[in-house]
């Protein structure tokens, strides 16, 4: 029993360290890569650094894995912030319609705000009909009898056909009290200018398609617009050369291979008119068989009542994939001509406060070991007050790939041999149990 004891003893003192992920230090040679924060920074002050797509692309699961060293190679607590203000809110006036006035040409709805408000750029329609086109005049007031035109937008519904709807109109930031909104059935100022009659795949995009339809507009809304203060800061990363190819079924099928945590897929293309379905799809391996579906939409460029309407993009927030497959659905039409694709992302940029003079940081990422920290510090300076902390920049220098790299083991690694031992263990005390109901039995035994 002595050997089995001993035995337990050594597994139990095995298995417990693998349990304990808060335990494992790491130390920069545990990273592939590296990049020196450079200094000479001060301690006691709030530092912010931007990350590149170099480094964005080399991280492991959305940078979970990053570590930051001091001099000694002590970790430094940091917190990884996206370039987008949470504070400024869009503030919503209904606005009430004075007058409303109907020809054979258009109809007019004349509106009012209320007495206090703050400058707006966007007027919300609430239409409950589907299947409309209407180009729409915006005119502003500040007496209701001078009118000034401020711009043109066009509403639009093709439900039938497709999930396609518009119901805002945008314009300049306007101080204006009164409102006039001009609705035109592709006629008036966009008259002479030449349009394309636009069929794809049965749907019909042609100006005239609805012509005369009346819609019933409920109720107007006016909304602020901080576009300087809200909009985030984008970083791309433009891709020139990625593999294309036809299907059978005569779609475009691009395959693209980026660690780039991207929030948008733009497309620049060359042809005067489209629409077409994208489906984006993913997979960890890159095998044809891997990959699933993350999200649906469409790529357009099409007349409508005067305007272009244009959308080249794709919207999906990508994290941790490694491989995207775009298959783009031409039917009878040409393949479209893709000059480029840019992938955008909301900038990152890295927060940290110096523990005391240094003259540089050792930023270091690249490991599938390392788990996403918890620090105190995103309990002080997070998404929702970065904005409101003093801080100064500091700059990446060059990256460098670690020479002497060791890497640590992953944690589904670790879980495998956690369990072995568990099994191990149990398996043991099993044999241990047996062994002490033998030697019991045959000393009973030996007693008769």
């Amino acid at each position: 029993m002595s050997l089995i004891s001993a035995l337990f003893l050594l597994l139990l003192s095995l298995v417990f360290p693998a349990n304990t992920d808060a335990g494992m230090q790491f130390v920069p040679d545990n990273f592939k890569y590296s990049t020196a924060i450079q200094g000479p920074l001060r301690g006691n002050t709030l530092y912010r650094v931007h990350l590149s797509s170099g480094i964005l692309q080399r991280c492991v699961s959305a940078c979970n894995d990053m570590r930051l060293f001091g001099p000694d190679n002590h970790e430094i607590p940091y917190v990884i912030i996206e370039n987008r203000l949470s504070e400024a809110k869009i503030e919503s006036y209904p606005a009430e319609i004075t007058a409303y006035d109907e020809t054979r040409e258009e109809a007019v709805i004349t509106m009012k705000l209320p007495e206090k408000f703050e400058p707006v750029s966007l007027l919300f329609l609430d239409i409950e009909e589907h299947d409309f086109k209407k180009h729409i005049i915006i005119e502003g007031s500040h007496d209701a009898r001078t009118w000034e035109m401020i711009g043109e937008d066009a509403v639009y519904d093709f439900h039938s056909q497709v999930d396609l709807r518009k119901t805002e109109i945008r314009f300049p930031k306007s101080s204006y009290r009164y409102y006039r909104l001009r609705l035109i059935d592709g006629k008036g100022m966009a008259a002479d200018r030449e349009n394309i009659r636009l069929k794809y795949n049965g749907l019909d995009f042609s100006v005239n398609n609805v012509r005369g339809k009346k819609i019933r507009i409920s109720r107007i809304i006016a909304k602020t617009s901080f576009e300087k203060e809200t909009a985030p800061v984008y970083d791309e990363l433009i891709l020139t050369a990625f593999s294309q190819q036809t299907d059978k079924q005569g779609n475009t099928v691009i395959i693209l291979e980026t660690s780039i945590p991207f929030d948008r897929i733009i497309f620049e293309l060359s042809n005067p008119y489209y629409f077409r379905k994208v489906g984006v799809y993913y997979s960890d391996t890159g095998k044809n068989s891997s990959y699933r579906l993350l999200t649906q939409g469409y790529l357009y460029r099409f007349p409508l009542s005067g305007l272009t309407e244009t959308r080249a993009h794709i919207e999906y927030s990508a994290t941790g994939q490694r491989f995207y497959r775009f298959v783009i659905e031409n039917h009878n039409n040409p393949p479209l001509e893709i000059r480029q694709i840019r992938l955008a992302w909301v900038q990152k940029n890295l927060f940290f406060v110096a523990l005391k003079d240094a003259p540089a940081y050792s930023l270091c990422f690249g490991s599938p070991a390392a788990e996403k920290p918890v620090y105190d510090l995103p309990n002080f300076i997070n998404q929702g007050n970065w904005f409101k902390h003093a801080s100064e920049k500091s700059a990446t220098a060059q990256l460098l790939e670690n020479p002497a790299y060791q890497p640590g083991i992953p944690k589904d690694i670790r879980s495998s041999i956690e369990k072995n031992i568990l099994r191990g263990i149990v398996i043991l005390l099993v044999i241990g149990l047996g062994y002490w109901l033998y030697a019991l039995l045959n000393k009973t035994r030996s007693l008769k």
